[in-house]
C-alpha cells in the first residue's frame, strides 16, 4: 500500500505468477510428443504425453468454470496416486483455485473435518470406499461440498446422490465449455498472482486437529530454484530426460514437491506405481534416474536383499555377502571422503559393479538412479553406507510443510554421515537460517516459508518468533560449524526422573536398523529407565520363521513365539551395546554442559537404559571397554617406526605365505584352485577353539606352561582339519577327476559356504576369542618393541616351508612332484594318485588351519577368521598365489610376503594421505601388486608358462 497527501490509498498488486498450469502449457509446446506421465494399467503401463497432459488439465479446468468453481475456491482430492489427482491438481491451479489433498486412508471422521475446516465446493473420491466415506456424513454439514466426482464406476453406479459426477461426464462438461468459452482458463492463467495460495497441505495433527498450511505460488518457485541449482546435485541438474517414481501420499508435501511440481517444472517423466506395496516392482520395471524415500522405505530395500540373500543357493548367498562386505567397505571410504569416491573405493566399485552390483542395483530397480534423497525422518548410518557402496548415493535432506523448500541438504562432496547437512541457501542474501542459542531450536526464514494456517492465525502467530523467523520445532546443532546434526522434535525429548534429556530418534533409528524390526517407540518420560516398544516386520520375520520352520497362524501368535523373542532380543542386546560402548552417536545432553528449556544442545547419555520387547529387560550400564589386543607401543624415531613396520610385515606375509603354500600344493597335485581354502582356515580356529577352550586338551592331562599346552592344541586342531580335508577330497573332490576344472572350482566355492554355514550357524553364532598363549609382551631391537606375536608368526611359517622342502625330498614328495608333472606318466610308473590327492588335501588343510589361527589372534584379531569380519582373509591371500605362480612353493612364499609388505608399509606410510586416496586402501592394495605383477610376468615371478604344440 502506498500513501500519497490528498490521495486516496494506492493497493500495489503482487507481480503475476507463472505457475505451475503455465510450465504444463509450456511443456505441451516444447515437448508435445515426449511421455510426461505413465501408469500401468491391466499390467501395461499407459503413456500420456506432454500435448495430452495439458489437454485434459485444460479440459477438466473448464469443468470446474463450468461447475461454479471461482477464484480462491477448495476443491479437495481423496485418491490414491493416479493420473486423475494431477490433472485436477493442475486444472484447480490453472483456474486460480485451492487444491486440498487427503490421505486416501482417512476414515469418515477426518473426511468429515477436513471438508469443513477447509471449505472445499468440490471433492474427487477415487473409488466406491472413499464415495461412501462422503456420502456417510450429514450433507447439512457439508452443504459447501457441490460435487462429487469418483473416478472408479464400479460400485457407484447405483448410487442417487445429486452430487455424485463421473471423471468421465466430467470432462464431457469440460469440453462443452471449452468449445463456448475458448480463452477463459488461459485469462484467469494469466491474472494468476505470486501471493494467490495454490494448496493447502495438512498437517499430521499429533498435538490436535490438523492443520491447513496454506503454499503460495511464490513458496513453490522458491523451492524450485533449488532443483535447477546443479551445485546441490555434484555439477549436475536434473532434466527432462530424468525419470520418477511417483508413490508417496500426494498430500504429502514431499511427493508433491519432488514428484509433480519436479515433473512440470523441468519435464522429466513421472510413473505412478501401483500401490504402496508394489514399489520395489515398480522400482525395477522403471529404473527411475531420481528417487526420493523416507527411512522406512530404504530399510525395506536394504532387509530385502538380507532376506533374498538368505533364501538363495549356496553359492549365490557367497556371492552376496562378498558384495555386501566390499559395499561396506566402499560405502564408509565414500561417507568418509564427503560422498564421493577415493581412488581405491572407485578401484573397487569397478571390480563390484559388474560382479555384484550391477545385479544388486538391478533387483532394486535403482541401477539408472544418479541422485536419491532421504528425509522425513532420520536415516541410519549403515543404511546410507550401504547404498552408497552399491553405487546409489542416498543423500539426507531437511525439511517441513511450513518450510516448503529445503531446508538442508547434504551435497556431493559435503556430505557429513549423522547431519542432514548444510543449509541449502548458505550463499543466498534471502534465505535465514539459525539455530536459538536457548532452546537450540532450528529456525528459518525465506521466500519458501508459508503464508500460514488456513483460518488459525493464532497457531499462525504461534508459528513465528517477534522478528518473523519460522519456528521448525526441531532441535538441531551445529557440526564442524557447517553441518546440522538433527536431535529430535523439541516436543519427543525424553526427561528421566533422573534430569536427564535424552532424544528417543537416535536410539529406535538404531532398532530399526534390523530387517526384522518395523517400529520401534522409546519411552522414559520421569522414569528411572529407559524401555522400548517394538513392532515386528511380518514379511521378514515370517519369512525367518518359515525357514526355521516355527508355524504361526496371525501377527500376534508370531510375535509371541519364544524364537521369535529370542530374535528380536539380539536386536536389542546389540542396541544396547552399541550405546554401552560409546560407538554410536550420542543424543541426549549432559547436565554439564547445562541443559536450557526445551531441550537445548541434546546429546545423548544411555546410563541405565533399558529396552524390552515381550517382557525381556536387559540394562545396558555406561562403561569403559579395553579392546583386548597388543599394547599400544610408539616409536621413538622414523627407523625404530621402519622396523616396527618390517616385522609386522614379515609377520603378515608369513600368513599369506602359509595359506598360498597350502593352494599351491593341492593345485600341483590335482589341478584344482580351492576356493575353500578360506573356510578350512576358519575351521583349524573352531577347532582349536573347541579342543583348548571347551575340552582343556590337553591342559586337564598334562602338566607345564600354557603356552606348551597351546601349541600341543595347535597340533591338534592342523591334524583335524588335515583330516576334514580328507574327507572333502575323498567325497567330493575324487569323484570329479576328469571333469572340467571349472566345475571342481564351483564345488570348493560350494564347499566355502557349507563350512562358513556350520562354523556360523550350526556350531556357534558367537565369536571366539582365542587369546595370545604367550601374552601381550614386547622386546626390544634398539628403540623399536616387537610383539613375540611376530615372531610366532614368521618363526611358524619358516618351520612350514622348512618341512615343506624337506617333504619333497623323500619318496611321497617325489611321487607328488611327479604327479604335478603328468599324472598319466606317474600312473604308469606304479604312483598311487589317489593316495598322492589325498596326501596334498590334508597338508593343504594343515597349513590353513594354521595360518587361520595365528590370523585369528591379536593383532589381527582379537577374534579374526573366528568372526565375520575376518571372513575375507583367505581373498586376500589370493593374490600372493596368483603373483608367485599357481605351480611355486617358492612363488608362494616369495608372493605371500611381498603382499604382506606391500599391505602393512602402505597401511603405514600411506596413512597420511587418506584425504587424497580415502580410507580402506590397504584392502585394495595386494590386487593392485597382483595386477601390476601380471602385466610383467602372465604367469606369476615362478609359475610354468604353458606351451600349446599345433
Amino acid at each position: 500500500m502506498v500513501l500519497t497527501d490528498g490521495e486516496p490509498p494506492v493497493v500495489e498488486e503482487s507481480p503475476r505468477a507463472v505457475t505451475i498450469a503455465n510450465q504444463i502449457r509450456t511443456m505441451s509446446l516444447l515437448r508435445p510428443q515426449k511421455v510426461a506421465m505413465r501408469e500401468k494399467d491391466f499390467g501395461i503401463w499407459q503413456e500420456y504425453t506432454w500435448e495430452k497432459t495439458w489437454d485434459l488439465v485444460h479440459t477438466a479446468a473448464h469443468g470446474l468454470l463450468a461447475l461454479g468453481v471461482d477464484v480462491g475456491d477448495r476443491v479437495s482430492i481423496q485418491s490414491e496416486n493416479r493420473p486423475e489427482w494431477l490433472i485436477l491438481d493442475f486444472a484447480t491451479v490453472a483456474v486460480r483455485g485451492i487444491t486440498v489433498g487427503f490421505y486416501p486412508t482417512n476414515p469418515t471422521a477426518e473426511v468429515e473435518y477436513l471438508l469443513t475446516d477447509c471449505g472445499s465446493v468440490l471433492h474427487l473420491a477415487e473409488d466406491q470406499e472413499q464415495v461412501d466415506r462422503v456420502l456417510e456424513i450429514d450433507s447439512s454439514k457439508i452443504a459447501g461440498v457441490r460435487k462429487i466426482l469418483y473416478c472408479e464406476p464400479r460400485g457407484v453406479r447405483q448410487y442417487n446422490d445429486e452430487r455424485l459426477l463421473s471423471w468421465d461426464d466430467f470432462l464431457a462438461i469440460g469440453r462443452e465449455h471449452r468449445l463456448a468459452h475458448e480463452h477463459a482458463v488461459e485469462d484467469l492463467m494469466d491474472q494468476a498472482h505470486v501471493d494467490d495460495v495454490m494448496t493447502l497441505v495438512y498437517t499430521s495433527g499429533t498435538t490436535g486437529p490438523p492443520k491447513g498450511a496454506m503454499l503460495t505460488h511464490a513458496n513453490v518457485a522458491y523451492c524450485m530454484s533449488y532443483f535447477d541449482d546443479a551445485g546441490l546435485r555434484g555439477g549436475r541438474a536434473p532434466g527432462n530426460d530424468d525419470v520418477q517414481v511417483c508413490y508417496l501420499p500426494l498430500c504429502h508435501v514431499a511427493e508433491r514437491i519432488f514428484s509433480t511440481f519436479h515433473a512440470a517444472h523441468i519435464g522429466l517423466t513421472l510413473n505412478f506405481a501401483e500401490s504402496i506395496d508394489t514399489v520395489q516392482e515398480n522400482l525395477r520395471e522403471v529404473q527411475p534416474t531420481l528417487f526420493f524415500a523416507v527411512p522406512r522405505i530404504w530399510e525395506k530395500l536394504h532387509a530385502g536383499v538380507t532376506i533374498k540373500g538368505a533364501d538363495a543357493s549356496a553359492f549365490k548367498r557367497l556371492w552376496l555377502r562378498f558384495g555386501l562386505f566390499l559395499a561396506g567397505v566402499i560405502g564408509r571410504a565414500k561417507v568418509d571422503n564427503g560422498g564421493l569416491h577415493t581412488f581405491w573405493s572407485r578401484l573397487l566399485a569397478a571390480i563390484g559393479y559388474p560382479l555384484v552390483f550391477r545385479a544388486l542395483k538391478e533387483r532394486l530397480g535403482l541401477r539408472r538412479c544418479w541422485y536419491a534423497g532421504s528425509g522425513a525422518a532420520p536415516i541410519a548410518p549403515e543404511i546410507l553406507e550401504f547404498f552408497m557402496g552399491i553405487g546409489v548415493p542416498v543423500y539426507e535432506l531437511y525439511g517441513m510443510t511450513e518450510n516448503s523448500a529445503i531446508a538442508t541438504a547434504n551435497f556431493p562432496g559435503h556430505l557429513k554421515l549423522g547431519t542432514v547437512g548444510e543449509p541449502v541457501g548458505k550463499n543466498r542474501p534471502e534465505f535465514g537460517f539459525r539455530i536459538d542459542e536457548e532452546t537450540g531450536e532450528i529456525q528459518v526464514k525465506h521466500p519458501g516459508v508459508f503464508a500460514g494456517y488456513w483460518n488459525k492465525p493464532e497457531q499462525t502467530a504461534e508459528t513465528f518468533t517477534d522478528d518473523g523467523w519460522l519456528m521448525t520445532g526441531d532441535v538441531g546443532e551445529w557440526v564442524d560449524g557447517t553441518h546440522v546434526r538433527l536431535v529430535d522434535r523439541i516436543k519427543h525429548i525424553i526427561i528421566t526422573s533422573g534430569g536427564k534429556n535424552i532424544s528417543p530418534s537416535e536410539i529406535e533409528n538404531s532398532l530399526k536398523t534390523s530387517p526384522y524390526v518395523k517400529e520401534a517407540m522409546v519411552i522414559g518420560d520421569r522414569r528411572k529407565f529407559l524401555s522400548a516398544l517394538i513392532g515386528i516386520e511380518l514379511d521378514t520375520v515370517g519369512d525367518w520363521a518359515l525357514r526355521k520352520n516355527i508355524p504361526y497362524t496371525t501377527y500376534r501368535d508370531l510375535s509371541e513365539k519364544p524364537e521369535v523373542l529370542e530374535l528380536i532380543q539380539g536386536v536389542v542386546k546389540e542396541t544396547n551395546e552399541k550405546f554401552a560402548s560409546g560407538r554410536g552417536d550420542q543424543a541426549v545432553p549432559d547436565d554439564s554442559q547445562g541443559t536450557g528449556p526445551r531441550g537445548r544442545r541434546a546429546h545423548s547419555h544411555p546410563e541405565d537404559q533399558e529396552v524390552f520387547y515381550g517382557g525381556s529387560v536387559q540394562r545396558a550400564h555406561r562403561r569403559d571397554l579395553r579392546v583386548s589386543g597388543l599394547p599400544l607401543v610408539l616409536a621413538a624415531n622414523a627407523l625404530d617406526t621402519f622396523v616396527q613396520t618390517l616385522f609386522k610385515a614379515l609377520a603378515l606375509g608369513s600368513l599369506y605365505a602359509l595359506l598360498a603354500l597350502g593352494f599351491v600344493l593341492i593345485y600341483k597335485a590335482t589341478q584344482t584352485v580351492n576356493f575353500a581354502q578360506g573356510a578350512l582356515a576358519l575351521a583349524g580356529t573352531w577347532f582349536l577353539s573347541i579342543i583348548f577352550m571347551d575340552w582343556e586338551v590337553p591342559g586337564r592331562w598334562i602338566g607345564g606352561p600354557g603356552w606348551v599346552h597351546w601349541f600341543i592344541a595347535l597340533l591338534l586342531a592342523a591334524t583335524a582339519t588335515a583330516v576334514l580335508g580328507l574327507v572333502i577330497e575323498r567325497l567330493t573332490i575324487r569323484p570329479m577327476i576328469g571333469e572340467p576344472i571349472f566345475s571342481m572350482a564351483v564345488i570348493t566355492l560350494g564347499l566355502e559356504v557349507v563350512i562358513r554355514v556350520v562354523a556360523f550357524d550350526a556350531v556357534n553364532t558367537t565369536p571366539r576369542v582365542l587369546g595370545i598363549p604367550w601374552g601381550t609382551e614386547t622386546f626390544k631391537i634398539g628403540g623399536a618393541m616387537v610383539a613375540w606375536s611376530y615372531i610366532a608368526a614368521i618363526g611358524m611359517a619358516g618351520v612350514a616351508f622348512l618341512g615343506t622342502w624337506r617333504f619333497f625330498k623323500t619318496r611321497t614328495g617325489v611321487a607328488m612332484r611327479a604327479t604335478a608333472f603328468d599324472q598319466e606318466a606317474a600312473l604308469a610308473q606304479g604312483i598311487n594318485v589317489g593316495r598322492i590327492f589325498a596326501i596334498a588335501w590334508a597338508v593343504g588343510a594343515a597349513l590353513a588351519a594354521i595360518s587361520g589361527i595365528f590370523a585369528s589372534m591379536p593383532p589381527w584379531g582379537p577374534a579374526g577368521l573366528a568372526s565375520r569380519d575376518g571372513a575375507f582373509f583367505a581373498f586376500r591371500a589370493l593374490p600372493a598365489v596368483i603373483l608367485g605362480g599357481l605351480d611355486s612353493v617358492v612363488g608362494a612364499l616369495v608372493g605371500g610376503l611381498i603382499i604382506g609388505f606391500a599391505e602393512v608399509f602402505a597401511g603405514q606410510y600411506l596413512a597420511s594421505y587418506t584425504g587424497v586416496i580415502g580410507t580402506g586402501y590397504q584392502q585394495v592394495v595386494p590386487y593392485v601388486v597382483m595386477l601390476v605383477g601380471l602385466l610383467v610376468r602372465p604367469y606369476g615371478m615362478f609359475g610354468t608358462a604353458e606351451v600349446r604344440r599345433v
